[in-house]
């Protein structure tokens, strides 16, 4: 019974871990990463063409530009930093829990294995004890025979 549980734990263990992994393949490697390069070439095609009209129609410098968000020259504030900072702090203090739950998770599963194991090497001894206890009553009754006989 031990044993199962110990093996379901560790399974959904192997989930989590397998889950966690593909979250991050997908967020460095995989289906947004290609999105966001289709999106950059999107964008670098559309100004390109942009461009074209612009010199085409002899419209005024920075036309393209126009239509794509430009960067703000403002500087960041304390007020937003310590916003920044907040939420990043945040985030931490949440993956430290989730680190900490995963480590008392593997924990237990490890000290169930060994108290699952323990018990079969004691169940183990037990029936050799047994074992060895049958074959001693069978010696001895077949020394008594062989005594009378």
């Amino acid at each position: 019974m031990v044993a199962a549980r110990a093996q379901a734990g560790e399974e959904a263990a192997k989930e989590k871990r397998s889950a966690t992994q593909n979250l991050i393949n997908f967020r460095t490697i995989g289906t947004r990463v290609k999105l966001n390069q289709d999106f950059n070439k999107l964008r670098k095609s559309l100004y390109g063409k942009l461009g074209e009209i612009q010199h085409a129609h002899k419209l005024g410098s920075g036309w393209a530009e126009s239509f794509f968000l430009q960067d703000s020259t403002e500087e960041i504030g304390l007020s937003q930093l310590d916003k920044k900072i907040g939420a990043v702090t945040a985030e931490l203090d949440a993956l430290k829990k989730q680190r900490e739950a995963l480590a008392t998770q593997e924990a237990k599963i490890a000290a169930q294995r060994a108290q699952a194991a323990q018990q079969e090497k004691k169940a183990q001894l037990e029936a050799l004890q047994k074992l060895k206890a049958d074959l001693a009553a069978q010696e001895a009754a077949l020394l008594s025979e062989l005594s009378e006989g």
